[in-house]
């Protein structure tokens, strides 16, 4: 399970998802959870050396690599 463009905060706050949980959960505890979650998921994975695989997009420069990737500070990025 990796992390998309949409779990993020900011994305979130625009577009109703935490309006969406408040409602339901009556207050915004569950969605600092899922937050929570969403800054630990991996935003890459490779598997068997083989597959790279990302939920979606594709970087707006070239010449990006895994160790570019993997020195993205996940719980300080807003994807």
């Amino acid at each position: 399970l990796n992390r998309g463009n949409h779990e993020t905060i900011m994305m979130n706050m625009n577009y109703g998802f935490i309006d969406e949980v408040t409602t339901k959960f009556g207050s915004t505890h569950m969605f600092t959870l899922f937050t929570q979650v969403w800054n630990v998921l991996p935003i890459a994975a490779v598997i068997d050396d083989k597959a790279f695989v990302v939920h979606g997009g594709l970087f707006r420069v070239n010449g990006i690599t895994l160790s570019h990737v993997n020195s993205i500070p996940r719980r300080e990025c807003d994807l």
